[in-house]
């Protein structure tokens, strides 16, 4: 198994709400020459809360409908979504509020790359509520 040394700053970071993951690899001694002991336990992992983190933009002009209608039709279909491809997984989404409806952005990361995917979607509101998200489709013979 290999391990990979991993950072995950959020956006919000910069507003002091991020988290950072790091997971330190195993050390292997490759030469005879001491070394000093590490601060952080070889297999231990810092302490933050479950990935994926989701953070909304403004949270105040959100009203707790509206909150749960973006969980239930909008972040679990995503993150389902995502759970069903092989090797990558949503680190974290952020949620802004448009004049039209949200503005989801998130950080994907892939198993097979060292390189995090960024996406993100405009998505439209009905009233106080957001109709389910599903995947864009390419159309039968785009050839982009």
């Amino acid at each position: 198994m290999s391990k990979k040394l991993l950072f995950l700053i959020p956006v919000l970071a910069l507003f002091g709400q991020g988290c950072i993951n790091v997971t330190v690899p195993d050390p292997t001694p490759e030469a005879a020459t001491p070394m000093a002991p590490s601060p952080v336990a070889p297999t231990e992992t810092a302490s933050c809360p479950d990935l994926p983190q989701v953070y909304y933009f403004n949270k105040l002009v959100f009203s707790s409908r509206e909150i749960s209608s973006i969980q239930s039709n909008v972040i679990e279909p995503l993150l389902a979504y995502y759970a069903a491809l092989p090797g990558q997984s949503i680190v974290s989404i952020m949620i802004k509020r448009t004049d039209t409806g949200i503005s989801v952005e998130s950080i994907v990361d892939q198993s097979t790359s060292e390189d995090p995917v960024y996406q993100g979607f405009i998505h439209p509101r009905t009233g106080t509520t957001y109709p389910r998200w599903e995947p864009e489709v390419v159309p039968p013979g785009y050839e982009g």
